[in-house]
């Protein structure tokens, strides 16, 4: 983790390269932003991958806990990559707020995975499927609310998740099309 955390702090704060002109300057701080947002991609990704995974953890609660904890993990990770200063008590702050509006989501799939758990075959997947694809989506969502923040800012301090409600309910959205059922070969 620190070779990674290293490898990623001195790209992004590489300043030994000379710079001949201002076109080369204004290309260089481009390459610089490039590899940032691909690097926040991937780690969104993989990011994204864990908390699915914690998603399938069967004791009560401490699924909900895994996944949280997964979720600021990748928002520390973010705040490295774009050289931002991590505050636990902000990124707490926004990812209740944030993930409060999937609260109601989140409930009727736990409720429904409850209720279903007791039917054979049927109940057992639909319940052990829906935690896990939640999961990711939200995480998707924030990494993608953390991602576009830091594009436009540089500290976490003015972070309101009121600013970013909209955009994270619609990433959450897109993030769920990833799940629905797609067209299979034998209807052709």
């Amino acid at each position: 983790m620190l070779d990674r955390e290293s490898r990623i702090y001195s790209h992004a704060n590489d300043t030994s390269r000379k710079v001949n002109s201002a076109q080369d300057a204004e290309n260089t701080g481009l390459e610089n932003k490039d590899f940032q947002k691909l690097l926040a991609n991937q780690t969104v990704t993989s990011w994204c991958k864990w908390a699915s995974m914690a998603g399938f953890i069967p004791v009560p609660a401490m699924d909900i806990v895994t996944i949280t904890s997964v979720q600021t993990l990748m928002i520390k990770e973010l705040c490295a990559i774009y050289c931002v200063t991590f505050k636990k008590e902000v990124v707490s702050a926004v990812i209740t707020s944030l993930t409060a509006s999937t609260l109601s989501t989140f409930v009727s799939s736990k409720l429904a995975s409850t209720l279903l758990n007791p039917i054979p075959i049927i109940g057992t997947a639909l319940g052990a499927i829906s935690l896990p694809a939640i999961s990711y989506c939200t995480t998707r969502a924030l990494g993608d609310v953390f991602i576009k923040h830091f594009e436009t800012n540089d500290i976490l301090d003015n972070m309101s998740a009121e600013n970013y409600e909209n955009f994270f309910k619609q990433t959450f959205t897109a993030s769920k099309q990833m799940f629905k059922k797609k067209p299979s070969f034998s209807t052709i």
